[in-house]
Formats: structure tokens, sequence, C-alpha cells
């Protein structure tokens, strides 16, 4: 069992990525809730069954474990829409920092999530010059979340927030 504290922040402008690299993820869920979620997922050719249970603020234990092809399959069936995104880690420790850019309804979605080792480190963590606003607690900041967006509220949401930081998700030429 792994302990996940992080918070998430919209990208402004995204840094350079030609060195890192790519991991494509295919996310369903399986049961939702304040408190508990589960799930599959595919992480480049790995499937994973996970569990995640809220302990505290920001803070939820994760239980991972790998499934064979022919169980994520069988389980997505029974997930929610999928949600796809596109990770790059750029930091091996504490704090670890990944992007992930979105595809299909959610396509424009471009976050940094940054996980942390304590809720101290958390808390003294100050966002970087590239990453814009805060969205941790917000339908985009949680996938479990996301899925119950359609389309149009979905980009009525990014918009509202992008304009709060007044920035575009423009990325295109970086990646």
């Amino acid at each position: 069992m792994h302990h996940e504290i992080e918070r998430k922040f919209l990208v402004k402008k995204i840094p350079r990525l030609w060195s890192v690299r790519k991991v494509t993820q295919e996310r369903y869920f399986l049961q939702r809730g304040d408190l508990y979620e589960e799930g599959v997922k595919r992480k480049g050719s790995q499937c994973f069954h996970e569990i995640k249970l809220l302990v505290a603020h920001n803070e939820r234990t994760r239980e991972i474990r790998k499934v064979s092809k022919e169980d994520f399959e069988r389980l997505k069936a029974r997930g929610t829409q999928v949600i796809v995104r596109d990770s790059y880690e750029l930091t091996k420790k504490s704090p670890i920092i990944s992007i992930k850019k979105y595809k299909g309804i959610y396509y424009g979605l471009v976050l940094a999530e940054v996980e942390f080792d304590s809720v101290e480190e958390m808390e003294k963590f100050t966002p970087l010059s590239w990453m814009g606003t805060e969205v941790t607690e917000t339908a985009l900041g949680k996938d479990a979340r996301l899925v119950d967006l359609d389309e149009e509220h979905f980009k009525s949401l990014l918009h509202e927030l992008e304009e709060r930081s007044h920035f575009s998700n423009s990325f295109e030429g970086y990646l």
C-alpha cells in the first residue's frame, strides 16, 4: 500500500519535453465516491487494478496490482467512459512532478501533477513559474470526477479556469 499526497495545476507554458519519455495511459473507473475509488488502467503495455481510499484531506492510500490484458478488458467493460492521457514524468524524487496531457473529449487539458512524501512538504510547495491555477479540488483535478463532465461542460469549466489565470493552453509547438 502506498500513500498518495498530491496537488494539481493547470499548465501555463509547458516546459520542453523532448528528452522526457511519454507514457500513454488509458483509465476506467469501476466505483467512485468521495472516500473510495476503484478502477483499471493500461499504462504503456502494462495493465493494473487500482483502489484508492481517502484517509485525510489531499491524502489517500493506493493499492495497485498488475492484471492480465484479458482481466483488464473484462473489467473496463464495467467501467466509466475512458480517459486517455499522455504522461511525462519530469522528476524522480519528491516532489515528483509530471505533466498529464489529455486526449479525446478532454483535449486541451494539460495538468502538472505534483506528488509529495508528506503533508508538510505539500503545504510548503511553491508552484513553479510555468504552473497556473491550482485545480486539485475541482472536477478537472480528479479523473474520477472528470468522467462526469460532458464535452460542453468540460470546455466551459476549462475556459473559466484559464480565464481566471489569464492564459491560453496552446502547447502544440512544445510537444
